[in-house]
Order: structure tokens, then sequence, then C-alpha cells
């Protein structure tokens, strides 16, 4: 028994959508699991500590770059995100969450009494000017 061409379109939209479902929720785990227990390791080796802080603390950025907000207490990285030259990191932890200005980039709890770290590294300019 031979299915149409119009049933095989359909068993092959269905078969990719979940393959694509599938595969979109490993991606989602990973990258949640990476940032919610990478610690330490997980900072770029050439990133130094720019501000340490317990309860709520902000840090401006000098220059575009990738921050990385570290709990020392638990050694867990809160968050990794790239910034620009003025931006301002907000570590708040009444509202248990990270912000770049005003954009929330983590909200994931905090504790008041834990010292966190915020460890910057410049990007590379471009040559050539």
């Amino acid at each position: 028994m031979r299915m149409s061409d119009r049933g095989q379109r359909q068993w092959r939209g269905r078969a990719c959508g979940r393959v694509f479902a599938g595969l979109a929720s490993v991606l989602g785990l990973l990258a949640i699991a990476g940032c919610a227990s990478g610690g330490k390791a997980s900072i770029q080796s050439g990133a130094r500590v720019v501000k340490t802080g317990t309860g709520s603390f902000d840090y401006t950025v000098p220059a575009d770059g990738e921050i990385w907000v570290y709990d020392a207490n638990s050694d867990r990285l809160i968050v990794l995100a790239g910034v620009n030259h003025g931006q301002t990191v907000h570590v708040d932890a009444a509202a248990s969450e990270v912000r770049v200005d005003d954009k929330v980039v983590s909200h994931h709890p905090i504790n008041s009494g834990h010292q966190y770290r915020i460890y910057y590294e410049r990007t590379a300019q471009a040559s050539g000017r």
C-alpha cells in the first residue's frame, strides 16, 4: 500500500517538527545548565575581577566586552553577557536579577549574604585604523 504524496508530506512535516522540537529542548537545557552550574571554570582566563560585593551593587563598563557574574560562596556562574562601553551592570539581590542597563539578563536567586564578583574582559579591537 502506497501513501499519497499529500500523506507523505504530512508525515515528513510531523517528523521534522518533532526532531526540531527535541533538538531545541536539548539545546535549551544545555544553555541553562551551563550558566547555572559552570562555576569559576566557565570564566575566561583573561577576565579580571572588577567589582566585588554583597546584596546589590553596580559596575559601569569601560569598553565593549563581556562580563561574568559569579557567586563566590556557591561557586556558581550567574550570568555571562556581552556589554558595550558605558553600560551599567546591576546586581540586584532584592529583585534576584542581574541587569545590563535596564535589560534583565539573569533572573536567578541572589542571596544578599553571598559575595558576588563581576569579571570583565575587553573585546579585542579590530586592527587596521
